[in-house]
C-alpha cells in the first residue's frame, strides 16, 4: 500500500500505512530499531525526525 493524492489518510490508513513499512524494511538497522518492541508512537517520531536532520544536513552538502 502507497499513499495517492486520491486516499483519504485517515489513522487506520495511516497504522496500515506504517505497519507496512514495518514489515518491509524490517531488514535495515534503523527500522529495526524502531520496530523493535517496545514500538511506539514517539520512538517513531523520533526515528523521523532523525532521518530528517540527516536528509537535510545531506542537502546542505550537496548545495555547496
Amino acid at each position: 500500500m502507497s499513499i495517492t493524492p486520491e486516499m483519504n489518510t485517515d489513522k487506520s490508513e495511516a497504522k496500515e500505512l506504517i505497519r507496512d513499512w514495518i514489515k518491509t524494511g524490517r531488514g535495515n538497522p534503523w527500522i529495526k530499531y524502531v520496530c523493535d518492541p517496545p514500538f511506539n508512537e514517539m520512538r517513531f517520531k523520533g526515528y523521523i525526525e532523525r532521518l530528517l536532520a540527516a536528509t537535510r544536513e545531506q542537502c546542505l552538502k550537496l548545495e555547496y
